[in-house]
């Protein structure tokens, strides 16, 4: 009679990594569904309360590249004329972002029109991403488990990835998204038995990664370390895993320059987006992870401490060499990517901005979902930790990986909120694991688990009682970037004669989005510095030749005159003279002046004489 245990081999046969799985890829399919079809009840839920959609002003900004691609059909031209700090801002994000939306597009454009298409796109797009999401995400899974799934599993997934599955919303089409889709393809390649198909698909990743946007570069510089660190102590899964993924970041770094930003711009210096620095420094990290397992198998001592050592330094020292060589060569780009903020920019922009502060921020003002996910990553990341210990002693150097950016972007994201959505799609993965367990032995594992409720919690409590609630005392700077003046009547833009308008930058989004004749000053990003530098000055200044220089370049000011604003305004002078219907000399107002009713919002448009501005 055949034992249970050879059964169980049969049924769950033993992959590359040590771990069991279900074979065939209908079931992985179907997994995959159940977690897309959760989250995406999720995204139904979040369009009704969100009135279709969790929209900010990276997807805005993303609409309006969009718009000027579909208008131009210029792959390599980034130029965005809607800005005007007055320098013609170009954009740093990638095309790669941009395909799914264009082609789709593309396609239904003569059914329904060029701006309905684009419209649609916007909607249709961000859920189907999520189904590319949930297939890797599911094989790591899986990997994690060790044994099939149940729908059970992955909708409890779905609910601690919640903050993750934002990104795919209706409407939500920045960077993100794609940013966690490379993610986990690039985790899923480390824990695919086929050491070299799973390389190549993490190498491709990688480089994807930052293609599009540098927020996972922490992410990807921890996952190739981890990698790193268990080739070098004696895995040979993972240095052949490496190796792979070595030769497929040297692979893909000229298949990406050449496919999203063309010939021309390849050798430019760009430091927050793919360009010269970036290229040259995949490829040369690629080229180390290639090499160094060849060196190892040729040179290193075989086993022992001896081995280890020798073999983490012929790993570390080339990277500090590649690391030392970058900086001397691209000596600007040692300042990080947001080196062109200049401190008025920073003080009236960056600094103000909710997702680059701490957790601690989002407790004062009691925006309980943040607190809420961050509880939840911390639950799960106690609860996974015999997950962890079981993986690395059976060298599942996948898994040790996943587990390290759950830790690790948790921290992140007690640090700077923008970073929260990308623990909570890692720690999800281990949600499975943890249903199925035990892990260890009973009284082990209810101690676990009752850290995991109580620690987290506990914490939670602890910092709601310590952090003072903020007020909610709003000024003219909150003011200026967020009244959109709803409901005003715009026409006046058709009327004059096409240019340069200084508005704060509440009002600049909807005098973009709504028409393609003007450019406005200043949006909220880095590389409008120069622009919001601007508007700051002009709007707030007290000293005339200050505001005369910062509107020396424009041709109108804008603003919603809201005569009945209860807010203290004092803090920025000729804002809250046009915005309380005040004249002021040098500031000539376009089209009839009707006078404003309280609680109405009217657009003001004002040409600028700049002979006799004040």
């Amino acid at each position: 009679m055949e034992s249970i245990k050879a059964v169980a081999q049969r049924a769950w046969p033993l992959t590359g990594s040590g771990t069991r799985r279900k074979t065939g890829n209908s079931s992985l399919l179907a997994d995959a569904a159940w977690l897309w079809l959760a989250g995406f009840a999720q995204i139904v839920a979040y369009a009704m309360v969100s009135s279709l959609g969790y929209v900010d002003y990276d997807d805005r900004m993303r609409a309006v590249q969009l718009r000027e691609l579909v208008a131009t059909d210029k792959w390599f031209d980034l130029t965005l004329h809607a800005l005007a700090m007055p320098e013609t801002y170009v954009s740093p994000w990638s095309r790669l972002v941009d395909a799914p939306y264009y082609l789709f597009a593309r396609g239904i454009a003569p059914l329904i029109g060029a701006d309905q298409a684009l419209q649609t796109a916007q909607l249709v797009v961000p859920p189907m991403l999520f189904a590319l999401f949930c297939v890797p995400a599911v094989h790591v899974m899986r990997t994690i488990a060790g044994r099939p799934l149940r729908p059970l599993h992955l909708i409890v997934a779905s609910l601690v990835m919640s903050y993750a599955i934002k990104s795919f919303t209706f409407g939500r089409i920045d960077h993100h998204n794609f940013q966690m889709i490379l993610m986990m393809a690039m985790l899923a390649g480390w824990c695919l038995p086929d050491r070299r198909k799973g390389g190549v698909l993490a190498g491709l990743a990688v480089v994807l990664s930052v293609a599009v946007g540098l927020e996972c570069v922490p992410f990807v510089a921890l996952g190739l370390a981890v990698m790193g660190l268990m080739a070098a102590l004696g895995n040979r899964e993972a240095g052949e895993s490496l190796q792979w993924t070595g030769l497929a970041m040297m692979a893909g770094v000229p298949l990406a320059g050449f496919a999203l930003i063309g010939p021309a711009a390849i050798m430019s210096v760009q430091c927050d987006a793919l360009s010269a620095p970036w290229l040259s420094g995949l490829f040369l990290t690629g080229a180390v992870l290639a090499g160094a397992r060849f060196a190892w198998q040729r040179l290193a001592p075989q086993q022992g401490v001896t081995a280890n050592t020798f073999r983490l330094g012929m790993l570390g020292l080339p990277f500090l060499a590649v690391a030392g060589g970058l900086a001397v060569a691209f000596p600007a780009c040692t300042a990080g990517p947001y080196g062109m903020i200049d401190p008025v920019s920073r003080t009236f922009w960056l600094a103000r901005v909710p997702q680059e502060m701490s957790v601690l921020s989002y407790i004062a003002h009691r925006q309980n979902d943040v607190a809420i996910s961050c509880a939840m990553i911390a639950m799960v990341a106690i609860a996974a930790s015999p997950i962890m210990v079981a993986a690395l002693r059976r060298s599942q150097s996948g898994v040790v990986v996943a587990y390290v950016l759950a830790v690790c972007g948790f921290m992140l994201a007690l640090a700077q909120l923008r970073f929260v959505a990308f623990p909570a799609a890692f720690g999800a993965l281990f949600v499975p694991a943890i249903i199925t367990g035990p892990h260890v032995r009973l009284p082990r594992l209810r101690a676990i688990m009752f850290a995991a409720v109580l620690v987290p919690a506990l914490a939670l409590a602890i910092a709601y009682v310590a952090v003072p609630k903020g007020a909610n005392t709003a000024n003219a700077l909150d003011l200026m970037d967020l009244d959109e003046c709803k409901s005003a009547d715009f026409s006046v833009l058709d009327d004059v004669a096409p240019g340069r308008i200084m508005a704060p930058v509440g009002l600049a989004f909807p005098i973009v989005e709504r028409q393609n004749r003007h450019a406005v000053a200043a949006l909220f990003f880095h590389r409008a510095s120069p622009g919001i530098r601007r508007m700051a000055l002009a709007f707030t200044a007290r000293d005339a030749g200050t505001r005369r220089e910062a509107l020396a370049p424009f041709d109108y000011v804008a603003v919603c005159e809201r005569p009945d604003i209860a807010i203290d305004l004092s803090d920025a002078p000729l804002f809250e003279a046009l915005a309380r219907g005040r004249d002021w000399p040098g500031l000539v107002p376009v089209g009839e002046r009707e006078a404003a009713a309280p609680g109405d919002p009217h657009f003001r448009l004002y040409r600028v004489d700049h002979a006799n501005l004040r």
